[in-house]
């Protein structure tokens, strides 16, 4: 008999090379968000989970860079002429009554 180490991505991919695991994880990220719990999400947050809230902060950075890069998210101009963020997507007004 013989023991026999793997390492298990957060889908449940096995492999046996630490290096192609964490390479694996870091090419997909969103993997990371299937099913957790409240205290995952927790646990993420509080940084107690750094492998987590680095998936979380890739996501994260990617959605708003394609969000930038399609043009729904855009940043409005002050009355002074800075440019100030929006979460608004670029042509969608907000609903009436909302707070601008």
């Amino acid at each position: 008999m013989k023991t026999v180490t793997t390492f298990q991505a957060f889908d449940g991919t096995d492999f046996t090379d630490e290096a192609e695991c964490r390479a694996y994880e870091a090419a997909r990220p969103e993997l990371a968000l299937v099913g957790l719990s409240v205290e995952e999400v927790t646990a993420a947050l509080n940084r107690t989970d750094e492998a987590l809230a680095d998936a979380i902060e890739a996501i994260g950075a990617r959605l708003a860079r394609d969000r930038r890069s399609s043009g729904s998210l855009k940043r409005t101009r002050k009355s002074n002429g800075a440019a100030e963020p929006t979460d608004e997507p670029a042509g969608v007004p907000l609903a009436p009554g909302a707070a601008s």
